[in-house]
């Protein structure tokens, strides 16, 4: 196994700019109307949230993790797509004729004009995010409404699906005024060539009215999907859920630019300047790559660096324990020496893995052997001052897309 080391450093990407008029869209001081296409302008780099981002308790739940598999050969889809309708490529010319469908060409993907009852109700284009694509649908009949975004993910970093998730469902969760984070349940997209990791999460409103926001890892694109319903059962979700997540086939955009599956390692910032750590941090990564290519599928992951196991956290960090326990001077600077006493304090109190899960918002596939105590962890952390941050990242593991 070869593991290349690339230095970090900031890349500014060009902006692409839309002419409104020529495309006749609707821009964001406008009033609302039925219009095809919207523009909108982000001074974000990325999709993560601006500001300091609020905290949310998750709901007290089981720790048993759930996984949906949903299998590429096995569709019984039954979505009425509207076929006899033109299809175009040119903005203009959707924003021309509302009534035709949509070809998304950096992804050859068609949203329809027609999907069901829903109809395309806007298109969303990001003026400096080329290639992303915002596609909201109504429902003729109440209030229901669902949005299908494909955003081109980049380089496949430990953390994207998790942060994609976290971001999306934090910002459903503002919508719709909940102070809580559901439990995560995560899916399986497994097709003859690739399989897709995504993550969902739901919101049960009152009765007969849900809202859920779900996102899959597609090696160079990320397929994201919220859902508002009204006046429909649960199992109606669910079944539209899964129709359209087959239609979408998170296989098939994973297929168009698959990851190289040779591991890149960033280290980030002051983390090669202490050498000693810099032997652990290192150990740690090879950790958990090595734990990937053993337990993970290359088909799974070919769509992303599959960092959604506990497993692989909990073989990391104690490898990054272990090679700082043999040295006698582990290092001079607090910072580092702090992050060590506290980790070593909460391995050796026995709650690694429930420190892990907390610190990824539960965001983590826990295998069935491991019985979870957050609530003795939770006891147990109290008074004490630990100084261990796990999301301020020295290092950064990447499949990068081929060629490469």
């Amino acid at each position: 196994m070869k593991l290349k080391i690339i230095f970090v450093s900031l890349i500014f990407s060009n902006i692409l700019f839309v002419n409104a008029q020529l495309l006749n869209v609707k821009l964001d001081n406008q009033p609302e109307t039925l219009s095809s296409i919207h523009t909108h302008e982000s001074n974000e780099g990325g999709s993560a949230t601006s500001g300091a981002a609020p905290v949310f308790p998750s709901v007290p739940q089981k720790n048993n993790t759930i996984v949906e598999e949903f299998h590429e050969s096995s569709s019984d889809n039954s979505l009425v797509i509207s076929s006899d309708v033109p299809s175009f490529s040119e903005l203009e010319k959707v924003a021309a004729n509302n009534k035709s469908n949509f070809i998304h060409l950096a992804s050859n993907t068609i949203f329809p004009h027609l999907i069901n009852d829903f109809e395309r109700f806007r298109l969303i284009v990001t003026a400096n995010q080329p290639g992303k694509v915002d596609v909201i649908y109504k429902s003729k009949k109440n209030n229901s409404t669902f949005t299908i975004t494909l955003a081109p993910g980049g380089e496949a970093v430990e953390g994207r699906l998790r942060n994609e998730y976290l971001s999306g469902i934090k910002q459903l969760s503002k919508e719709l005024g909940k102070d809580y984070l559901p439990k995560p349940t995560f899916m399986k997209f497994i097709g003859s060539r690739y399989i897709n990791n995504g993550v969902k999460g739901k919101y049960i409103n009152k009765e007969k009215s849900f809202s859920q926001f779900s996102v899959f890892e597609c090696s160079s694109w990320m397929l994201g999907m919220k859902i508002n319903f009204e006046g429909m059962e649960e199992a109606d979700l669910d079944r539209f859920n899964e129709e359209l997540i087959h239609y979408f086939n998170p296989a098939r955009l994973t297929q168009q630019k698959p990851m190289n599956l040779k591991s890149n390692v960033d280290f980030i910032g002051n983390a090669l300047k202490d050498t000693v750590v810099t032997g652990a941090l290192f150990g740690s990564a090879v950790k958990k790559i090595n734990w990937a290519d053993t337990h993970v599928n290359e088909k799974e992951r070919y769509s992303g660096f599959p960092d959604i196991y506990l497993e692989m956290h909990v073989e990391s960090l104690k490898e990054y324990l272990k090679i700082l326990g043999r040295k006698p001077n582990r290092s001079n600077v607090s910072e580092n020496a702090r992050f060590y006493v506290g980790l070593k304090s909460i391995n050796d109190a026995g709650f690694l893995e429930e420190f892990i899960v907390e610190a990824y918002d539960d965001v983590m596939i826990v295998p069935d052997t491991v019985d979870l105590d957050m609530s003795g962890f939770k006891a147990w952390k109290s008074g004490r001052e630990l100084d261990v941050d796990l999301l301020k990242k020295r290092y950064k593991i990447n499949y990068r897309a081929l060629p490469y």
